[in-house]
């Protein structure tokens, strides 16, 4: 690190002096040819500045090439192709879904497999961007429900809830949290919108549904275990 600094600092410095350099002979012999009286004073002042102009806009043109391309600021118009466009950049597993009741809606399959939905609502929340995430009870986890006592059904709702607190997130059920429960979270739509906040969505939607999930499942766990423990007994 130290020498690249060195090697650095030693290149501007030489870049520098050789440009101080040219710049004293040429400002000599422009001296010298005007003490001396030359008709040449006058062109070479001119070409001089020619040749200034021509250079500094060959530079102007070549440093606009790297400048950043200023994007229009984030809308309820534009908002739908701005967060196709970051899901794409990231080559996400992206369905899009015709609904009536949304402006946009994207299904999500996020590395882990789990679906996770963005999506803009026609209703009294249409100036927010929504992530959602659905996690259902299927035929083996409506087995293993039946089985638990009133206490068991209890507690696992509870940790469940407790969970959703915890992660400061909205959601909602038809037929109660160990059944069905879609949980969401949602960011207005303003200019400073960016890819980063909705990716972070995202993947806070992802660990919830993870976390619903490990928590069925150490209640199923539990249940099997006392099942064993009262058949040995």
């Amino acid at each position: 690190m130290v020498k690249t600094r060195n090697q650095v600092w030693t290149s501007g410095l030489a870049i520098n002096l050789a440009s101080n350099a040219i710049a004293a002979i040429v400002g000599f012999g422009v001296t010298y040819l005007s003490h001396d009286g030359s008709a040449w004073v006058r062109p070479v002042l001119c070409g001089g500045a020619a040749w200034l102009i021509t250079f500094c806009s060959i530079l102007a043109y070549r440093a606009a090439r790297y400048l950043p391309v200023k994007s229009k600021p984030i809308d309820v118009d534009n908002v739908q192709q701005r967060i196709r466009d970051w899901l794409d950049k990231y080559n996400m597993t992206v369905k899009s879904v015709n609904d009536d009741d949304c402006h946009f809606l994207f299904i999500i399959t996020t590395d882990g497999g789990k679906k996770v939905t963005i999506v803009r609502t026609k209703n009294k929340f249409s100036d927010y961007v929504e992530v959602r995430g659905l996690i259902t009870s299927g035929e083996e986890e409506h087995a293993a429900i039946a089985g638990f006592s009133e206490d068991e059904k209890t507690a696992t709702q509870l940790a469940i809830l407790l969970e959703l607190s915890r992660a400061v997130m909205g959601y909602k059920t038809i037929n109660g949290v160990l059944e069905d429960v879609t949980i969401f979270k949602r960011i207005p739509i303003t200019p400073s919108l960016n890819e980063e906040e909705i990716f972070g969505l995202v993947w806070e939607v992802e660990a919830m549904l993870g976390t619903i999930f490990n928590v069925g499942a150490m209640a199923v766990h539990r249940n099997k275990i006392k099942a064993q423990n009262a058949i040995q007994q």
